[in-house]
């Protein structure tokens, strides 16, 4: 069993844990394991510790990564693995994974249209700003999913 935390911007937007399939070590759901999504207050608290003490040292605001844990049978939590580029192929047969990979792909585009948003130029010598995105349909309230239209 291992425990992914899935971070955007420096901040966790998802978390899971995978249980591999008898007789396998690895926990991937293509590997025959099974992926549940847990809420942020279900982490054990000496993995959030961890994982904020990693992320701060990446310090990287402008990133999609996730950090895979493990706990030991004596309580000791150890990082298997730190993924710049996280599994983003979920098995979309489950509507739990269609839920939750549409939460994230919806976070990850609203990030990257405010990247990708020009700043708003204002003075005496501009006639008119660039135009703001803030009103693409693409955008969702990240407390709700729900396209802000």
């Amino acid at each position: 069993t291992d425990i992914r935390l899935v971070y955007l911007n420096g901040e966790i937007v998802q978390t899971y844990i995978r249980v591999a399939k008898s007789g396998e070590f690895r926990c991937n759901e293509h590997r025959g394991g099974t992926l549940t999504y847990i809420p942020l207050s279900a982490i054990p608290k000496i993995v959030l510790k961890m994982s904020n003490l990693i992320a701060k040292d990446l310090n990287n605001k402008r990133s999609l990564y996730a950090l895979d844990f493990v706990i030991s049978d004596n309580g000791n939590a150890y990082l298997l693995e730190g993924n710049t580029s996280p599994g983003l192929d979920w098995n979309l047969t489950l509507k739990h994974n269609e839920i939750e990979a549409k939460k994230l792909i919806r976070l990850v585009v609203q990030q990257l249209l405010i990247w990708a948003t020009p700043p708003v130029i204002t003075g005496p010598n501009s006639k008119k700003p660039y135009p703001s995105y803030s009103q693409t349909p693409f955008l969702v309230d990240t407390k709700t999913t729900e396209a802000i239209s």
